[in-house]
């Protein structure tokens, strides 16, 4: 068996009720093919049986047959050469015959029977014309006949000659033939009764035979007539199946019709979907590019808030001047002094606070010990005469993250100011550049989501028309399948 794979797990598949059916009746067909199957095997049993010596009584009929045949052709043979000696004796008699009809002919023509007769005659008519007074004419006629006599006189020696020869014709070799005809028909007799009695035998023999299988040609034809039967009933059978091939294959074809119309629905709704998808990308792109700030929003916003540092901490400077007294610098003071939104700058995301928070206030705000030294390092780095800043981590990470110096005093605070103003008008330049590109972006972005969406419902109409002309197709391929169901 096969080890545990898909198609050795797949179930066997559900026969339809026609399948069924023929099934039955096939398995009825078998049944009765079997039992007249069992009948034919007796019945060539019983025809073996009746069988046996066959080959000895084919052996005694060929030998028997072989001599019947050799009689057969002895007399053959003695029936032509009796046919040729008859042919024979026929022709020297009706030579014979032909002799005498001959001579008689010629006797009968010539009137005389010798040449004393025709010389008697010459002289009666000369003595006519010697002694009668005869006309010119009779004259003439007595002239013709002594003409015709005296050509006649030699004829009469010929024509006596063939009668004396038809006359003392030989019948000796008559004779011969005749002894010669008679042995033939003696032996002729022999062989036809040679040929007489061993057909007689094989007669015997065959009537022996005939009488030992009388019953043979009955049990031949029963089992003749069983074979039909079996015939027939595979026909049966085979035209059973045959129908049911067709019908396979009308099921087939219909399957692959309902699995061309799912095809086709689930490629109409693919369509859907992608245009859904494509939709939904688009719209999103929107938002997206709605939402997205300035690429150089942040560093404008950090520039703008260092700016506004040095210029608190200049005009703390002044205030304290002025008052000639007054606590060391305090930079958290001066964060929260610090407006949210600089003037020009723009507005920060949440994030982007919480972000701008930790670079400007450090982490927690509190001065760990690197920035404790590193702000003790910078008051002891301060000239005499100016006044020296206070710095913490965030401020050193701001003035850092900027590419700039660290200011150790206020003194140096003026020319920090005026190189981030020069570098605030640079960036405005170019992010108004870059807001002019996005605005761009976002207008093909809409025009491309506005065709869609417009494309979208041409393909709404067509896919509509699509589902339209598989519906009936759709009903028949459901009444099939409910069918099929059914017979599952």
């Amino acid at each position: 068996g096969r080890g545990g794979g898909e198609a050795g797990d797949r179930p066997p598949r559900q026969k339809r009720p026609e399948e069924i059916e023929v099934d039955e009746k096939a398995a009825e067909i078998k049944k009765e093919i079997d039992e007249l199957d069992v009948k034919q095997k007796a019945l060539d049993a019983r025809i073996k049986a009746r069988s046996e010596g066959k080959e000895e009584y084919q052996r005694k009929k060929e030998e028997m047959m072989s001599k019947v045949r050799q009689y057969q052709d002895t007399i053959d043979g003695l029936e032509a050469k009796r046919n040729k000696i008859q042919e024979a004796i026929s022709k020297k008699t009706d030579e014979a015959k032909k002799l005498r009809h001959e001579a008689n002919d010629a006797k009968k023509k010539l009137g005389f029977k010798s040449e004393a007769e025709i010389d008697a005659r010459i002289e009666e008519i000369q003595f006519e014309m010697h002694t009668s007074s005869l006309s010119l004419k009779e004259e003439k006629k007595l002239m013709d006949q002594l003409r015709e006599l005296k050509k006649q006189k030699p004829m009469v020696g010929k024509v006596n000659a063939k009668a004396d020869k038809a006359e003392n014709w030989d019948e000796s070799a008559l004779a011969t033939l005749r002894d010669e005809l008679t042995e033939v028909r003696e032996e002729l007799k022999k062989a036809i009764t040679g040929r007489k009695a061993q057909s007689e035998q094989v007669k015997v023999l065959i009537e022996e035979r005939r009488e030992k299988t009388a019953d043979v040609k009955e049990i031949v034809d029963e089992r003749d007539e069983i074979r039909g039967k079996i015939k027939e009933l595979l026909q049966k059978r085979s035209v059973l199946y045959q129908e049911l091939d067709a019908k396979r294959k009308q099921w087939l074809a219909e399957d692959a019709e309902r699995r061309a119309l799912r095809a086709e629905k689930m490629k109409i709704e693919r369509k859907r979907q992608e245009d859904e998808r494509t939709k939904r990308d688009l719209e999103r792109a929107v938002e997206d590019e709605e939402r997205n700030d300035t690429p150089l929003s942040a560093e404008i916003y950090k520039v703008e808030q260092t700016i506004t540092y040095l210029q608190n901490l200049q005009k703390q400077d002044e205030d304290k001047a002025a008052a000639d007294a007054g606590p060391a610098l305090d930079t958290e003071k001066m964060k929260e002094a610090c407006p949210k939104e600089a003037k020009g700058g723009v507005l920060l995301s949440k994030k982007q606070r919480a972000e701008e928070s930790s670079y400007f206030m450090g982490t927690g705000g509190k001065k760990g010990k690197k920035g404790a030294a590193a702000a003790g390092a910078g008051g002891e780095a301060g000239t005499e005469g100016k006044k020296k800043i206070t710095h913490n981590i965030g401020t050193i990470q701001m003035f850092q993250a900027l590419g700039l110096e660290v200011p150790l005093s206020v003194a140096d605070c003026p020319e920090l100011e005026k190189t981030l103003k020069e570098r605030l008008v640079k960036l405005k330049a170019e992010a108004e550049e870059k807001a002019k590109g996005a605005t761009d972006r976002l207008k093909e972005l809409k025009q491309q989501l506005a065709d869609h969406i417009a494309k979208m419902k041409e393909n709404e109409e067509t896919l509509k028309e699509a589902e339209k002309s598989l519906k009936p197709a759709a009903a028949a391929g459901a009444e099939a399948a409910a069918v099929g169901e059914v017979a599952a």
